[in-house]
C-alpha cells in the first residue's frame, strides 16, 4: 500500500473504542488504489473497508442520511470537506495515526460524541467548525498542531481539555464557543492557552503582554472581536506594545490590520517573526529585529506604507518571500557583508550599512553561516563539493533553516546520480521548471511519495521519520529488522510506519533517537540536520 506523504510519521498507536455498526456493502463505495473518492451508498451506519489510507475531499460531503461512520485503522489522511455537511452523524471516533484536514467534519450539527484517540495527528483549520451538538471534547497529547477556527461556532461546546503538551497552536480554534466565553471570565482581559495568547477583551491602546506567553497568536476573529488587530465595531486601537522577553514566536497575522500601531518593542526572547505578523499596520514608521530572530516569514510588513527604516541584524539568514511588499518608503539598516546586505541589493530594496560591519566572515565553502566547529561542517562540505545541495544565497547555507520535502528528495536524487524519471508527471500543480521537478518524479517512481492525488506540495517540512524513510528506500530497501521485533523507541512501534527505516539508521550511525526511549518522528528537521543525515548515508 502506497504510504501518503502528509501521513509520514504520525505515530500508529491501536485506539480499541471503536463501536461496530452494520456492514455497508463495498459497492456502496469508490475506491481507487486506497483512496476513498466517493461515497454513493445509501447512508445510515457506515463502515469503510479496511485498506483504505486516504478519504478524499469532499468524498461524503451532504450525507445527511448517515447517522455512524467507522474509520478503519488504515487511514492516514481525512482530507478536507470529507464529511462537511454530514447532519445525521452523531457519534464519531478517530483512529489513531490520522490527519484531519481543513474543514473536513465542518456543520456536522448533530454530532454530539466525539472521540480523538491517542496518536491522532496534526488537526487542520475549521476541522469541525460549525459542530454545535458537540460539548466536550479532549485533545489527545499526540497532536503536534491545532490549527485555527478548529471548533469555531461549536455553540454547544462547554468541556475542553487540552495536553500541556500541545503548545503549537494556531490562531484561536474556540472561537465563539461558549469555553472560550468562559476563559475571558477567569483571566481577565487576556486568554491564554498553554503559553500562546490567543484572546484579548480589554480596549488600551498601551499594552504590555503578560510575563510567561511564549507566543503571541494570530489575529483572527475571537469571541469579543479581534485579538488585536483594529475593528471600529470593538474599539481596540492599539497605538504602543511591549512584548515580555518570554515570547520566542510572533505568528503569522498577529498584528495584522492594527493601522494605529506606532510602536513596538520586540525583546530578544523571540527567534521567529511569521507571516504577515505587522502587515497593514500602517501607524509603523520603524522597527528594530533583535538579534535573536533568525527567520523572518513572507510579507511580513506588508502594505506598512509609511514605514521608512527596519534594523535586520546578521543573525537573520533566511528571508521567506518579500517582507516589505508595497512598502516603497523603506531602507533597510544592516551590517556589511550580511545576508541581509545581499537579500536587499538582490530585491532592489534600498540598503544602509549603519550598524557596523559584519564579524561574521565566510569560513566554510564560502558560507559566512557554517563555522569549522559546526557539526555539520563536513556535511555541507561534501554536499556542496558533490552538487548534492548549495546555498542559499551565495554566502549562506542557512543550516537552521527548515528543510522541505521538494529539497530533501532533490538533496536524495542528486546523491543518486541525478537519475533520468521514466514516468510521466502525474501532478496537476506541479511544472517542468520547478527545481525539484525531476526529483519528485524519481521519487514517485520509487514510490516514496504516492502521485495519484495529483497534488505535491514541496514546501511541506521535511520530518525525521520522513527522511530516514526516504533514505531507506533509496539506499537499502531490502533491510528487515523484523527478525528481532526489538522497539527501539516508544514513539515508534513494531509495525508502525517508519519502523524498519528507523532500525536502519540507528543500525548505520546515520542518527539515535532524541532521548534514550524517544526518537521523535514528528520533528522538523533543518538543512544543517538532513546534510549530516545525507554524508552518513552517502559520503562515509
Amino acid at each position: 500500500m502506497k504510504k501518503r506523504l502528509w501521513a509520514l510519521g504520525i505515530v500508529f498507536i491501536l485506539c480499541l473504542s471503536l463501536t461496530v455498526p452494520a456492514f455497508a456493502a463495498n459497492s456502496d463505495f469508490i475506491i481507487e488504489n486506497g483512496v476513498l473518492t466517493k461515497y454513493v451508498g445509501p447512508g445510515g451506519n457506515v463502515i469503510i473497508p479496511d485498506g483504505v489510507y486516504h478519504i478524499n475531499d469532499s468524498a461524503f460531503a451532504g450525507c445527511k442520511n448517515m447517522t455512524s461512520v467507522t474509520i478503519p485503522d488504515s487511514v492516514r489522511l481525512i482530507n478536507h470537506h470529507a464529511f462537511i455537511g454530514c447532519t445525521g452523524l452523531t457519534s464519531l471516533t478517530i483512529p489513531s495515526g490520522v490527519e484531519i484536514g481543513s474543514e473536513s467534519f465542518r456543520n456536522c450539527t448533530g454530532l454530539t460524541n466525539l472521540t480523538l484517540c491517542d496518536g491522532v495527528g496534526f488537526i487542520h483549520a475549521g476541522a469541525f467548525y460549525g459542530c454545535t451538538g458537540l460539548t466536550s471534547v479532549t485533545i489527545p497529547d499526540s497532536v503536534p498542531t491545532l490549527d485555527g477556527d478548529v471548533f469555531r461556532d461549536c455553540t454547544s461546546l462547554t468541556n475542553v481539555i487540552i495536553p500541556e503538551s500541545l503548545t503549537d497552536i494556531r490562531s484561536n480554534p474556540f472561537t465563539n464557543t461558549p469555553w472560550f466565553k468562559n476563559q475571558f471570565d477567569i483571566q481577565g482581559e487576556f486568554v491564554t492557552i498553554n503559553g500562546t495568547l490567543v484572546g484579548y477583551n480589554g480596549a488600551d491602546t498601551d499594552l504590555t503582554f503578560p510575563y510567561g506567553i511564549t507566543t503571541i497568536g494570530s489575529a483572527w476573529k475571537s469571541t469579543a472581536g479581534y485579538t488585536f488587530s483594529d475593528d471600529p465595531a470593538y474599539e481596540v486601537i492599539l497605538t504602543n506594545v511591549t512584548i515580555p522577553d518570554s515570547v520566542k514566536t510572533i505568528q503569522g497575522g498577529a498584528f495584522w490590520w492594527c493601522r494605529g500601531l506606532k510602536n513596538i518593542t520586540i525583546p530578544n526572547s523571540v527567534t521567529t517573526i511569521e507571516y504577515r505578523a505587522f502587515a497593514e499596520c500602517t501607524g509603523l514608521t520603524s522597527v528594530t529585529i533583535p538579534n535573536s530572530v533568525t527567520t523572518l516569514g513572507a510579507w511580513v510588513f506588508e502594505n506598512c506604507i509609511n514605514l521608512t527604516s527596519v534594523t535586520i541584524p546578521s543573525s537573520v539568514t533566511y528571508i521567506d518571500s518579500n517582507p516589505f511588499i508595497g512598502c516603497s518608503k523603506v531602507t533597510v539598516h544592516g551590517e556589511t557583508g550580511s545576508y541581509i546586505e545581499t537579500y536587499a541589493k538582490e530585491n532592489g530594496i534600498p540598503f544602509v550599512a549603519d550598524v557596523g560591519t559584519s564579524s561574521i566572515s565566510p569560513t566554510v565553502s564560502g558560507f559566512r553561516d557554517v563555522k569549522e566547529s559546526d557539526y555539520f561542517v563536513d556535511a555541507v562540505k561534501w554536499a556542496v563539493a558533490k552538487n548534492v545541495t548549495s546555498g542559499t544565497s551565495s554566502t549562506t547555507f542557512s543550516p537552521n533553516q527548515t528543510c522541505t520535502v521538494g529539497q530533501i528528495l532533490t538533496f536524495l536524487w542528486r546523491a543518486n546520480g541525478s537519475p533520468e524519471p521514466t514516468i510521466k508527471n502525474p501532478y496537476s500543480n506541479i511544472k517542468e521548471s520547478d527545481y525539484y521537478y525531476k526529483a519528485l518524479l524519481w521519487a514517485t517512481e520509487l514510490d516514496l511519495i504516492a502521485g495519484d492525488e495529483g497534488i505535491f506540495n514541496a514546501n511541506m517540512p521535511c520530518t525525521r521519520i520522513m527522511a530516514v524513510f526516504f533514505m531507506w528506500k533509496t539506499t537499502t530497501p531490502t533491510y528487515d529488522p523484523a527478525a528481532g521485533e526489538t522497539q527501539l523507541f516508544t514513539d515508534v512501534p513494531i509495525g508502525g510506519f517508519g519502523y524498519q527505516a528507523v532500525h536502519w539508521a540507528v543500525q548505520k550511525g546515520i542518527t539515535s533517537g532524541t532521548s534514550a526511549t524517544t526518537f521523535s518522528p514528528e520533528a522538523t528537521c533543518t538543512r544543517g540536520q538532513i546534510a549530516t543525515f545525507l554524508y552518513r548515508a552517502y559520503g562515509k
